[in-house]
């Protein structure tokens, strides 16, 4: 059943399914869809061609290992850097009621992003 789920979500996203290509890539998802400013969602977090690994323990550059990134809308700022998937996420207070884009993006050991960035677009509603 979780494989027809991460085929859905790869088909809703615009994808062809994964690629062979030794590329990394991410899907994530994140429960619930909707929140209040101050509330905690999980936002859990699958790759392809990357190992999640603690880059506090980790903290030299490899190829094909690191951690993700979580963001609201284009902040440049992340509310959250973490290795474990699902991870609590707490939405902003002060965020704005209406329909949002959490950005989860893979990171390298020392916070760098991925050249060329890998990430997916999560949709969240804040609500009041």
């Amino acid at each position: 059943m979780r494989l027809a789920w991460v085929a859905l979500v790869a088909a809703a996203c615009g994808s062809s399914g994964p690629s062979d290509d030794g590329k990394p890539e991410i899907i994530a998802s994140v429960s619930p869809t909707s929140a209040s400013a101050g509330d905690l969602v999980e936002v859990s977090v699958t790759t392809k061609n990357f190992k999640l690994v603690d880059f506090r323990t980790n903290t030299v550059n490899m190829v094909g290992e690191g951690h993700f990134h979580v963001y609201i809308d284009d902040s440049p700022d992340y509310l959250t850097a973490d290795f474990i998937s699902p991870t609590a996420v707490q939405i902003p207070l002060g965020t704005s009621t209406g329909a949002h884009m959490l950005k989860v993006e893979l990171a390298n050991n020392d916070h760098t992003l991925l050249d060329p960035e890998v990430f997916d677009l999560v949709p969240i509603t804040v609500t009041p």
